[in-house]
């Protein structure tokens, strides 16, 4: 046999003793070869497969801010999509109310020129009758009381209401007072307003008078102005479980219940044909509204 160069005589016996040593290493030389090219290659698969994890992960997150974006995108379009629409209801609103209001201006208006004409000619003589002298006070109130609404809504909305003015405020006389006030005009229309005052209600409160009187004033004038002849307009004043209530229950034609939004939006009115009819701003209610919630 020949080892490293060197030649050596050796038995059969012998020889075959190492061949088999020799091969018996070899294979365990291979064996160790495999085994740590084994862990080599396990260990590879195990970084792959965590960085495909944190690969699929990071995918995943990053489907799950594209529609997180796409919806917030869509909600972005949506919100401006109905802003947009909601200006141009607005705008159109603004426009036909300005027609309207116009219009509301005029009537009174005319009346009290018309009257003046006629007292300017030289067959009345400038004597006024007591009619005439009706028709301009009556007119003349409506056309301050538009100016006054039309000047309140716009501190309302400049937030010019202000902090209350608290004082005592004989609340009792004053209901009392307001109900025979419209009664004049509610009877000329054959309207009659039926007012319920509880025993409990008292005659004295701490308030804002000119806020709390507003508030039943226009809601009280609406309910007035749209009541149909022979008809009835109710004013209840009383006490539930310590709070203090006035109630205004009219017979109008009603609405709508999706337009109930709309009898307190200024520029906008529940039912634009029922206004022409009745007539009316659609300033009162608004300017309510803002006073009760200041």
């Amino acid at each position: 046999m020949d080892f490293f160069g060197y030649k050596a005589d050796l038995k059969e016996p012998v020889s075959f003793v190492y061949r088999v040593l020799i091969i018996a290493v070899v294979v365990a030389l291979n064996f160790i070869a495999i085994h740590l090219y084994q862990d080599s290659v396990e260990k590879l698969l195990v970084v792959l497969r965590n960085r495909n994890n944190t690969l699929r992960k990071s995918r995943d997150e990053n489907q799950r801010q594209k529609k997180q974006l796409q919806a917030h995108g869509d909600k972005l379009a949506k919100d401006v999509e109905e802003r947009t629409a909601e200006l141009h209801r607005a705008n159109e609103s603004k426009s036909i109310f300005i027609v309207e209001l116009g219009n509301e201006i005029s009537s009174p208006l005319n009346a009290i020129i018309d009257i003046s004409r006629q007292l300017s000619a030289s067959a009345s003589g400038g004597h006024i009758t007591p009619q005439q002298l009706q028709v301009i006070q009556s007119n003349s109130d409506q056309l301050q009381q538009l100016m006054r609404n039309v000047r309140q809504l716009s501190e309302l909305e400049e937030g010019g209401q202000g902090p209350l003015k608290l004082a005592p405020f004989e609340l009792r006389a004053w209901v009392e007072h307001a109900v025979g006030f419209y009664s004049v005009s509610a009877k000329s229309h054959q309207i009659t307003i039926l007012k319920e005052i509880d025993n409990r209600f008292p005659d004295t409160i701490v308030t804002d008078r000119d806020v709390l009187g507003d508030v039943v004033h226009h809601v009280l004038s609406s309910a007035v102005k749209f009541t149909e002849a022979r008809k009835i307009v109710r004013v209840r004043c009383f006490m539930n479980a310590g709070k203090l209530f006035i109630q205004v229950c009219d017979q109008s034609t009603g609405f709508a219940m999706d337009k109930i939004g709309s009898l307190f939006r200024p520029f906008d009115q529940a039912d634009r044909e029922l206004c022409r009819r009745f007539g009316g701003s659609g300033f009162g209610l608004a300017v309510a509204k803002r006073k009760f919630n200041c």
